[in-house]
């Protein structure tokens, strides 16, 4: 919850909200088309070139706003201004979800220091949308017409209070930029007013009273401020403690816009409550802030009721706080801040040097860890519970970056009043684990802990794997960013790793050369690509030992850590009978004989792929794709097979038709279900095919089961019929009935807010099982299948043909694998020499192999 934005109090004081001069310059855009998110190659662009002389302190938008997709909402339009200079910024087109037709937003006050100066040249405007309703190629909104206008603008009228003891508020003061300026208070001093109301819009009694108020400075260090409201009348007043609110963070990465706020009309003005006082601290109806003797100022308001006529009185008071010192010195390099011992409390933190200032993008919000790399020095570390915020943008690693922070530098407070006991911290470094105890004593504290770092005394590192979680025969890359002995030169000579529990070598070498699965040379990261085999010792989590070793001959030590799975899984034949196994439990376990990955049970046979693809599934509505078959055969067994995506699987029902039949392949799965209307919140993933034939698993039941981790892979399923109790329907029905003609699948949507796509499909008619091969191999040469409409999947035939030689070529030059997804290469043949079965690689040796056994024929 940190803003990325320093505004200074003079820059507050400069900006303004209600009191603009005439306008200078707008544009006006036509049929303006606002879908997907921000960055997308969707977004409409559209620029202006303004000619500019006068200073801008805000864009007004007046605009009329249709919606095109019917489950999109007003307030996601939005629009990314780029000035000729300066930072860019959000503006939000409303704040409703429901739609008018006609959209006004009187204006939106600019995000830099002082505004623009020069509004000459050319500005940039990106339509998009914040939450992307449809697939990206479909359209969220439409904007009829959209005017953008350029004001300048006069300052508001501010009156500075005068001192020092007690000052008294002067009206205007009912909202932020024109509040009271306090220059210099001290502690023990006071402020006086009278409020009984909370109107932002019209000054006096029934007006919030609002306060720019500036502390003296006092020596380097961490204070706790507090402005604490005290009355000779009725109690009831209201002190908050101002701030802003974050914008959502968009999807991608390039236009990616921290801290920015939604910038409709009166929130940037007035600002929101970061913090708000309350009857049951001590002392009640107090605010409080941290900051570091820097003459710092907050923004401060009270509200008042209708009983509260007497005046309050706002009593300033600065204490003082000593951090919780960090017992052993940290390791320069990669260090990570986390929870500590029985610290169990969702936190917020952020990380300051030793001059007590903010560390750029070194703070994190709810994901209870922190990881930078932090250089030898001194720092201060702020944690306490939801909301702790700054005026610093929350980075892209934290869990939400949404709350509300601060609008001004170097200081920092917390929203709750909730004490917490044990606010522990924990410390990793490459040197181990430093704990260190805290606690959140009072309502609105922040724990403060203070610790050193310093380069470490010999060479050391910072193990992963990447990814950490790797299946059995799947690649992950082990890395590690190495950490230099004090003073020595980067003159790290090797990087080995114990790698045994992956089945390789104890001494498995990584380098920093930018080859062999390193990335980027000399950067200090010293990796290598990784096979986990087949035969590996355990499954599981796995602790990989490693070894630096730098030119003195001194050496550090790490671990790196990575999990083992066997998930995958393909067709195992076991004396003949196919079944469904990962590779290692098939050879190592059950003695049999693997087909390949995502082989399933069954495979050959007839594809007919569809091309009338892809079709987006939409709320409410039936979407039907298509597919042709002129095959002369009739049907023994098929298989659907569908690559989609949908979020919230309950909504849809599925099915396939031959225009003679329909068999349901699942219906709202969940619907029934504990007298569930919406059924399972599982999500459908695009990642493979989902393939349905009978005698697979039971799709329902697949489902159920993954309502927890939410989302159900790729893989094979029987059909099911009905949405109360999963009764099985059956592919057999279409036994008997003709290949030929035309088949259609349709995907109805049964409810609102979840959407998705079918990517593509296809059947599988009369498929065998790869335990039986039908046509054995008359020579390695012998790779297809003469006429087959997929020779790449059927073959070999037992014939030596010209559909041999085109599917070698072809498969050799674009390393074609059989049988899909990652089985074999199609063109390993033989290995480097000539001689022997396929060595995993695509040589020449494998071309000249195959010319050989091509012309020798079959016997």
């Amino acid at each position: 919850m940190f803003l990325n934005r320093s505004l200074f109090a003079a820059a507050l004081l400069a900006a303004t909200g209600s009191a603009f001069a005439a306008p200078q310059e707008s544009v006006t855009f036509l049929n303006v088309d606002s879908n997907a998110c921000s960055g997308c190659s969707q977004n409409t662009v559209l620029t202006h070139t303004f000619t500019g002389g006068y200073a801008v302190g805000a864009v007004r938008i007046v605009g009329s706003l249709t919606e095109v997709n019917t489950g999109t909402f007003a307030s996601e339009a939005r629009i990314l201004v780029t000035p000729p200079v300066g930072t860019p910024f959000v503006v939000q087109a409303s704040v409703t979800t429901g739609w008018t037709g006609t959209l006004v937003v009187a204006e939106f006050v600019h995000p830099t220091n002082g505004g623009i100066t020069d509004a000459a040249g050319t500005w940039s405007f990106r339509f998009y949308e914040s939450f992307d309703d449809t697939a990206d190629f479909l359209v969220d909104a439409r904007w009829d017409t959209v005017t953008l206008t350029l004001d300048d603008q006069a300052e508001p009228t501010i009156t500075t209070l005068t001192g020092p003891g007690n000052y008294t508020e002067v009206e205007p003061n009912d909202w932020t930029y024109v509040g009271n300026r306090i220059a210099a208070m001290a502690p023990g001093e006071t402020i006086t007013g009278n409020t009984t109301g909370t109107a932002t819009v019209t000054p006096g009694a029934t007006s919030s009273d609002n306060y720019l108020v500036t502390t003296t400075t006092a020596p380097a260090g961490i204070y706790k401020n507090q402005l604490a409201i005290t009355t000779t009348g009725t109690a009831g007043h209201t002190g908050t403690i101002r701030g802003l609110v974050q914008a959502l963070q968009e999807a991608s990465t390039s236009f990616t816009l921290p801290g920015m706020i939604a910038r409709y009309s009166d929130s940037y003005r007035t600002g929101q409550a970061q913090q708000t006082s309350a009857t049951t601290t001590t002392p009640a109806r107090m605010n409080q802030w941290y900051s570091f003797g820097k003459g710092e100022t907050v923004e401060y308001r009270v509200t008042g009721g209708t009983a509260t006529t007497a005046d309050y009185v706002a009593t300033f008071s600065r204490v003082a706080v000593s951090p919780t010192v960090v017992a052993n010195t940290l390791t320069a390099g990669p260090v990570t801040i986390a929870r500590g011992t029985g610290n169990t409390t969702t936190v917020d933190m952020w990380l300051y040097d030793s001059n007590f200032n903010a560390i750029a993008n070194a703070g994190n919000e709810a994901s209870n860890t922190l990881t930078r790399n932090l250089g030898p020095g001194t720092y201060y570390l702020a944690v306490s519970n939801a909301n702790t915020a700054n005026n610093q943008a929350t980075p892209s690693d934290s869990a939400t970056r949404t709350g509300i922070v601060l609008r001004t530098p170097d200081m920092i407070a917390n929203s709750s009043t909730t004490v917490v006991a044990n606010m522990n911290m924990a410390f990793t470094h490459g040197g181990g684990v430093e704990q260190a105890t805290g606690t959140k004593a009072a309502a609105y504290d922040i724990a403060w802990y203070q610790f050193s770092v310093a380069a470490p005394v010999n060479p050391g590192g910072f193990g992963s794997a990447t990814p950490s979680t790797v299946n059995v025969q799947a690649t992950t890359k082990l890395a590690v960013q190495v950490t230099l002995a004090d003073g020595s030169p980067n003159n790290i000579t090797s990087v080995v790793v114990d790698a045994t529990a992956l089945g390789l070598s104890n001494a498995y070498a990584l380098n920093d050369s930018g080859a062999n699965g390193d990335v980027t040379a000399n950067d200090g990261i010293w990796s290598a690509d990784a096979v986990v085999a087949l035969n590996a010792p355990a499954l599981g989590a796995q602790s990989l030992p490693f070894t630096v070793t730098d030119a003195q001959s001194r050496t550090g030590n790490g671990t790196i850590n990575v999990n083992i799975v066997d998930l995958i899984t393909g067709t195992c034949c076991v004396a003949g009978v196919p079944q469904v196994s990962t590779r290692r439990n098939c050879e190592l376990t059950l003695g049999g004989t693997y087909a390949g990955d995502g082989t399933g049970s069954y495979t050959g046979g007839t594809v007919v792929n569809s091309t009338d693809v892809p079709r987006t599934i939409t709320d409410n509505a039936t979407q039907t794709s298509t597919l042709t078959s002129t095959d002369a055969g009739t049907i023994s067994r098929v298989q659907v097979e569908v690559r989609m995506n949908h979020t919230w699987v309950g909504d849809l029902n599925m099915s396939i038709s031959n225009g003679t039949r329909t068999v349901t392949l699942f219906n709202r799965p969940g619907v029934g279900v504990a007298a569930s209307t919406v059924g399972f919140n599982v999500d459908l993933l695009n990642t493979g095919f989902y393939v349905f034939g009978d005698g697979f698993a039971n799709f329902w039941d697949a489902a159920q089961a993954r309502v927890t981790p939410g989302n159900l892979p790729p893989g094979e399923f029987a059909p099911v019929a009905n949405t109360a109790d999963n009764t099985l329907s059956s592919l057999a029905d279409f036994a008997g009935d003709p290949i030929a003609g035309t088949w259609t699948l349709t995907v109805s949507d049964g409810a609102g807010g979840d959407t998705g796509a079918i990517v593509e499909w296809r059947l599988r008619f009369n498929p065998v099982t790869p335990c039986t091969p039908t046509n054995p191999a008359c020579n390695p040469a012998d790779v297809a299948t003469e006429g087959s409409a997929q020779p790449f999947i059927d073959g070999p035939d037992g014939f030596i043909t010209g559909t041999d030689f085109d599917v070698f070529v072809q498969a050799f030059f674009q390393e074609v694998r059989r049988p899909e997804p990652s089985g074999p290469y199609i063109a390993d043949l033989t290995n480097g020499d000539g001689s022997g079965g396929p060595d995993g690689f695509i040589t020449g040796s494998d071309f000249d192999f195959f010319i050989v056994k091509f012309f020798e024929g079959c016997p």
